[in-house]
Formats: structure tokens, C-alpha cells, sequence
């Protein structure tokens, strides 16, 4: 999906940012919220300190995602055969908000992976009183077609220029 609609003056902003050495390069953004029934997947493991090594090789830095369980980020996987295959992470959390952040791997696509995690997490996240929501980019189709079987709204769309 593109952006339908640029704002009125995005010439003259790219105008101001340019002429350089590199291009301008306009980055878009979809907000989804979650609606407020979600089915209650089955499969899933929440992903706690004690049994942060399903993560594996899925995570760069387990040290990192360590810290944020630590902190109160929320974080849910499906697991086969031993390590997980598809991630929902608290990508940005707040005292009220929590944007989800989500991973599957190539190999295991396409089979209700992503979306049984990211229900899981976003009712974990209602548990703790925030409010979960999601972004992506208006290029990730795959993101996007994730977003809609779940049945999310989008609720903004956002733009950036560097």
C-alpha cells in the first residue's frame, strides 16, 4: 500500500532538505490499533527470563532482550522443535503504550505463526493496562497482510524525510 494522500506542501520540504549529495528519501509509516477482541491463540510461550534460550539464534543480542524482560517488556514466540521461529517484542514500551514489534523466519512463514504470537502479545500487553498498537512500513505488504488477518485498524498514517 502507498501513501494515498502527501501533505499539501512535501515539494517545498524536499526542497528545503535538498539540494546535497544524497537524495531525500521520504520514509512512510502505517499505525494499526488492535481491536478490542482478540482471539486467545493456542501454541504460544511467553518468553521469561528462565526460558530466554528458545530465543537461540533468532536474536542478535540476548543481553539486550534480557534487560528489557527485566524492565517489563513482553515478549511471546512459537516454538518448533526446540528454538522459536516467530517473535512478538515490546519494540517501544511506555507506562501506557506498548508498539509491538514482530519476527518470523523465512522458513516458517505463511503458517498463522506471526499472527498467533502477536494476538498473544497484545493480550499480554491489555494485561499489564497499557495499550498495544503496531507500525510498519507502507512497503511491508507481508506486515501489512499480518495486520489485517488480525483484524487491526489503522489508525495514522506517518511520514519522515531525511
Amino acid at each position: 500500500m502507498t501513501l494515498e494522500v502527501w501533505p499539501i506542501h512535501f515539494d517545498a520540504m524536499v526542497e528545503v532538505l535538498g539540494p546535497g549529495d544524497e537524495p531525500v528519501v521520504a520514509d512512510r509509516e502505517l499505525a494499526y490499533r488492535f481491536p478490542l477482541e482478540l482471539l486467545e491463540p493456542t501454541g504460544v510461550t511467553r518468553i521469561t527470563l528462565p526460558n530466554l534460550q528458545l530465543l537461540g539464534w533468532m536474536v542478535a543480542d540476548l543481553a539486550d532482550v534480557e534487560a528489557g524482560l527485566e524492565h517489563g517488556d513482553i515478549c511471546t514466540a512459537m516454538v518448533v522443535n526446540g528454538p522459536a521461529v516467530s517473535l512478538c517484542y515490546s519494540a517501544r514500551l511506555t507506562d501506557y503504550t506498548a508498539e509491538a514489534g514482530l519476527e518470523t523466519l523465512k522458513d516458517y512463514r505463511g503458517r498463522g505463526y506471526a499472527q498467533a504470537v502477536f494476538a498473544a502479545w497484545a493480550r499480554a500487553v491489555r494485561g499489564t493496562g497499557r495499550i498495544p498498537f503496531y507500525s510498519t512500513a507502507s512497503e511491508n505488504t507481508a506486515s501489512q497482510a499480518v495486520a489485517r488477518k488480525l483484524g487491526l485498524v489503522r489508525y495514522a498514517v506517518g511520514f519522515s524525510l531525511e
